[in-house]
């Protein structure tokens, strides 16, 4: 994972961010071949309501994939994080890829922890 150097509070995240960051690194290193880079977490102006100032936000840069690379990302990320609680997109005027934890009714991080279940902890990285 690289860190831009204008990146603040990576020691403050929420423990479910730290948990996004692994399967993002996972995800840009198995479809793109590249380290995933956090652009913002907590530092910057962000719109009212946002995920970021308490650290259960991020954004990544997308600049260096190609359309192919993005949609196979997203797609792990559909996949794998939206059923935890998390939201990803890529959007913005500079693209950018953002990843939050707002967790549903029904969505739950941990989920293979807490009956009724019906996926492992090892299906999740399938």
């Amino acid at each position: 994972m690289i860190l831009k150097p204008e990146v603040k509070g990576i020691d403050s995240l929420s423990a479910p961010m730290y948990i996004a960051i692994g399967f993002l690194k996972a995800a840009f290193w198995e479809y793109a071949g590249i380290e995933f880079t956090i652009t913002s977490l907590k530092e910057g102006t962000h719109k009212e309501g946002s995920k970021h100032p308490p650290g259960l936000a991020l954004d990544g840069q997308t600049s260096r994939l190609t359309e192919e690379q993005k949609h196979k990302i997203l797609a792990f990320c559909k996949a794998k994080l939206d059923p935890l609680g998390y939201d990803t997109i890529i959007h913005g005027p500079v693209e950018h890829l953002h990843c939050e934890y707002d967790p549903k009714p029904g969505e739950r991080l941990w989920y293979w922890a807490t009956p009724p279940h019906d996926i492992t902890p090892e299906e999740v990285f399938e």
